[in-house]
């Protein structure tokens, strides 16, 4: 007679499939109280569809906040215009001009040059109360978000913009000063704005790009040092960089989705109820999305916190010791930089230039613009896969980017033809990668411990070189708009231009590092492999994940 086996032994097959066994007999039993599958699938179905809102809702906000925001600085832009278009509305009619733009009377041209001049002048106090707080704020909050997490970020800037909005609509209905609205712009400075929101989007992308396996092996001392002498870049898996650089274009491309369709849509808003009703439906939406960022974002389980506030910056100084960093650190910002410069200097003054004789763009005309300036990054995931096929570095693919954006400035500054302004967006669709190869290089650099802390003091430098872009372009604008207007465009292709030598060089000196450690690898057999096949990417891969060489 066989023994009664224990309850709790089980026989060698029964121990191979143990795992299985208890998953579908705890699954048998718990549907034994179901009702049919027909009532549960709907359940399901919503859970799962919440599930799915949970995992991308920060990029849900993202998208959503970035197509409203396309529609405030739309009401912003053309307001500032019409404000002092209208304090001036009396000496035009002593003209019989009130109603036209771009008189032939001497007496009328000056006038309009006076408007533009106020209103590009006014566009940079603007910036000049948001960047202050601005600059503290994004360091702050971005080392703090390292040691908390990420969703603060998310939230904190929608309290700041919805009392910006309240005053906004306050100006418009009671028909106050433009510089009331400056008030605004200092509340949304301290949050850290739109700022705040992007480099958290990127610090959530860049936490799940890691080793797990080097958190196990890592040990830290009491400040938080490692005793290890290992590089903080490989704290990132080299085999899934682009991915994450994939993913970097995607969050843009999703952004810019939603700016597109409200770019296109601003115009006739603005047209059909006003400035004032535009504000209320950007009141509306920012409620909307806030209560939708409270309820859904989560913090992200994957982030490597730091253990001290003031962690990030000790790391950030521990790569920039490392020459070789160092000398990326500064080509790959240097020329991040001079982009932002160069952007910034072409879009301060651009829709006043527009507005301007010869061009007097209405609001309809101004919104298809604004709208295909932000639809053409549907192409740079296209354009980026080509580059990838081509086996190009991130710093070539930016210096490529830079050469087409300064062709199309140029281009803009010299045919002054309204055509002009929606061929040049298309010219510069591969220079909209460029910010984010720089990203990607600079992260990489750093470590996953400090990453919104990095891409923190990247908005910071983009921030300031986009003050000295304003007040640059501005003071050009007003002492060139009667003899050559289009002289801010010509700083702008000029400083795209230096940013592409930057990357040259940062493409050059790559070349030479890379070489090097591929001629030092212990099997040459692999080394002429690869050197055959791609030696600007799977040599430095191949290297840091197998034999450090």
């Amino acid at each position: 007679m066989e023994r009664a086996r224990h309850p709790n032994s089980h026989s060698k097959e029964g121990k191979e499939n143990l795992s299985n066994d208890h998953r579908s007999g705890y699954e048998n039993g718990a549907n034994n109280n179901k009702a049919s599958r027909h009532q549960q699938a709907p359940r399901t179905r919503c859970g799962a569809m919440l599930a799915a809102v949970k995992r991308n809702a920060f990029i849900i906000t993202m998208m959503l906040n970035t197509t409203i925001e396309s529609l405030t600085m739309a009401v912003r832009g053309q307001y500032r215009y019409r404000f002092f278009h209208h304090m001036h509305e009396d000496e035009l009619h002593s003209y019989n001009a009130s109603n036209q733009c771009g008189g032939e009377l001497p007496e009328v041209k000056a006038i309009e040059n006076k408007i533009s001049q106020e209103t590009s002048m006014w566009s940079m106090y603007d910036l000049l109360v948001v960047l202050p707080p601005m600059m503290v704020a994004s360091v702050v909050l971005g080392m703090k978000s390292d040691q908390i997490g990420r969703r603060f970020l998310f939230l904190f800037p929608f309290a700041t913009s919805l009392v910006e909005c309240g005053l906004w609509m306050a100006v418009i209905w009671f028909k106050l000063h433009y510089g009331w609205t400056l008030i605004g712009g200092v509340a949304w400075g301290i949050s850290g704005g739109s700022i705040s929101m992007h480099f958290a989007s990127l610090a959530l992308i860049s936490d799940s790009y890691n080793k797990h396996e080097d958190d196990r092996n890592k040990e830290h001392v009491k400040d938080g040092a490692q005793k290890t002498a290992e590089s903080e870049d490989t704290d990132l898996d080299f085999s899934r960089e682009r991915s994450r650089t994939y993913k970097f274009v995607l969050l843009d491309i999703i952004n810019m989705v939603g700016a597109s369709a409200m770019g296109f849509a601003s115009g006739y808003i603005i047209i059909g109820v006003g400035f004032f009703y535009s504000m209320t439906i950007v009141l509306v939406v920012k409620c909307a999305i806030f209560f939708f960022a409270f309820a859904f974002i989560e913090e992200s389980v994957q982030q490597k916190k730091s253990i001290s506030f003031i962690l990030p910056l000790k790391i950030i100084y521990r790569a920039l010791k490392d020459p070789r960093k160092r000398l990326t650190l500064i080509f790959i910002n240097v020329a991040n930089v001079l982009y932002v410069f160069a952007i910034v200097s072409e879009l301060n003054i651009l829709r006043t230039y527009q507005m301007s004789p010869p061009y007097c763009l209405n609001a309809e005309e101004l919104g298809w613009i604004s709208g295909e300036n932000r639809v053409i990054s549907l192409f740079t995931m296209p354009v980026l896969w080509f580059w990838h096929r081509l086996r190009l570095s991130e710093s070539t693919i930016a210096a490529i980017g830079m050469a087409f954006e300064a062709a199309g400035q140029f281009l803009m500054a010299t045919l002054r033809m309204k055509w002009v302004f929606f061929a040049a967006p298309f010219i510069s669709i591969p220079g909209k990668l460029s910010g984010v190869m720089a990203k990607t290089i600079t992260s990489r650099m750093i470590g996953r411990e400090a990453f919104a802390s990095t891409f923190a003091l990247m908005m910071l430098s983009m921030e300031i070189f986009a003050f000295i872009g304003t007040v640059t372009s501005n003071y050009v604008y007003q002492y060139t708009v009667a003899s050559l207007p289009s002289a801010f465009l010509y700083l702008g292709g000029a400083s795209f231009t230096a940013a592409c030598i930057f990357y040259i060089a940062e493409t050059i000196s790559q070349c030479d590092v890379r070489l090097h450690r591929l001629l030092r690898c212990p099997f040459p057999a692999k080394a002429r492999k690869i050197l055959k096949k791609d030696w600007w990417w799977e040599c430095e891969g191949y290297n840091a994940r197998k034999h450090k060489c």
